[in-house]
């Protein structure tokens, strides 16, 4: 095949293939340094926005995801520097909720989980800190 007969298509291919490589190289490489190592090397929003692009990726082609995706795990194992704590309450993810919108359907999801109200949930989203650093906040509807 000489280069010139090579489509535009196989072009865009091969750099969303290349693409969602890097992704998973790079994005695994943080996780080790995070969960493993306890060494971030780079800021939270930083790694979302590469899980958001790989997440992209793999929805508009999802032939290009794998078993070993990042989207299909979480982290990295436990560290062994940790001590296992009971909770009387399961602790809960926020489900990367970064807007008062989607930490509302968060909280909806969650309700409907447990099957009661979370208490001082509406105190809390009127402070955007309760949310952490990368949260973004956006006025009450």
């Amino acid at each position: 095949m000489t280069v010139s007969s090579v489509s535009a298509d196989q072009v865009d291919w091969a750099a969303r293939a290349e693409r969602y490589k890097e992704l998973v190289d790079k994005i695994n490489f943080h996780n080790h340094r995070y969960y493993v190592l306890d060494a971030p090397e780079i800021a939270d929003a930083e790694y979302d926005q590469l899980m958001e692009e790989l997440r992209a990726l793999e929805a508009d082609h999802p032939e290009l995801q794998t078993p070993e995706s990042p989207t299909q795990r979480v982290g990295a194992g436990p560290s062994e520097q940790f001590a296992v704590v009971p909770h009387r309450v399961p602790m809960l993810s926020l489900a990367n909720a970064f807007t008062a919108d989607t930490l509302r359907a968060w909280h909806e999801r969650i309700t409907r989980l447990l099957g009661r109200e979370i208490r001082d949930f509406d105190s809390a989203l009127a402070r955007p800190a309760a949310m952490g650093p990368r949260a973004k906040t956006s006025p009450p509807t």
